[in-house]
């Protein structure tokens, strides 16, 4: 979570820690001129992320343990309702379906908006776009859990290759301290092990010290098939939901049901 220091100052509100501290101050900063409290992804793909940060940390889950949809919980149903009260109150920016992650960026640079969910890809641009911007690096707010996405990328061996001990013996390079941290720190990406997870450029930077502090309980999309269609699934019925055509229990409902459908269960 980054945050518009300069206008939670004029707002008179605090950085918030929880989903209630975030509404309150929200209130607070949607008061100010020209000013969006929340900036809020509503548009093309990883519309379905900026929701799980709130499905999570209210307690829910994308699949429950029998592998069926978790989008039909009350805490995903709570979690939606969140977003959609917060639409409704004007606290985030008009028209929220029209926004991907990059208008939001946009508008943040811009010194318009009070809150949003972020990525440290994003500090570069900041330093370059919007140099006397105040920001800080906060977990996101606390519900009934902490969590933050994390994201999944896979490295594959086949199982008939002529060459697995070569590209194990690889790996295992690719992987040592020295490596990863010239890796990490060159591509601004975060730590994946312990070792560099522990550098003071981690632990202490306070443009990166935020996000890596959400590592030990960070979530991740599952590794299923057909995640596409059903991510898909997802941010359809959250838009439906943003647009106000169904309310958050019809539209979470009706996602997890077409999901299920689609895993066979």
């Amino acid at each position: 979570m980054m945050v518009n220091m300069d206008l939670y100052e004029k707002a008179g509100a605090t950085p918030p820690k929880t989903w209630d501290e975030l509404y309150e101050a929200s209130k607070k900063i949607a008061a100010l001129p020209d000013t969006f409290a929340f900036g809020l992804q509503g548009k093309e793909i990883e519309t379905d992320a900026y929701y799980y940060y709130s499905l999570w940390t209210h307690g829910g889950d994308i699949l429950k343990a029998d592998g069926k949809s978790g989008l039909d919980t009350p805490e995903a149903i709570e979690a939606a309702t969140l977003y959609k009260k917060m639409i409704d109150e004007k606290l985030t920016q008009p028209s929220v379906t029209n926004y991907n992650r990059e208008d939001v960026f946009n508008l943040f640079k811009q010194g318009k908006v009070g809150t949003i969910f972020t990525f440290p890809m994003l500090i570069p641009q900041l330093k370059a776009e919007a140099p006397n911007l105040k920001y800080q690096i906060l977990p996101f707010p606390k519900g009934k859990a902490q969590a933050t996405y994390g994201v999944t990328d896979t490295l594959m061996m086949f199982a008939d290759s002529d060459v697995k001990e070569a590209a194990w013996k690889f790996i295992e390079y690719a992987y040592k301290d020295n490596w990863r941290e010239k890796f990490d720190m060159g591509e601004g990406f975060l730590p994946i092990t312990k070792n560099v997870a522990a550098l003071d450029h981690f632990t202490k930077d306070p443009d990166v010290a935020g996000f890596a502090a959400g590592l030990p309980y960070a979530k991740f999309a599952p590794i299923i098939p057909k995640w596409e269609e059903i991510a898909d699934v997802t941010v359809r019925s959250l838009q439906k939901i943003y647009l106000g055509e169904v309310s958050p229990e019809e539209g979470m409902k009706g996602a997890a049901a077409e999901i299920n459908k689609i895993r066979g269960l």
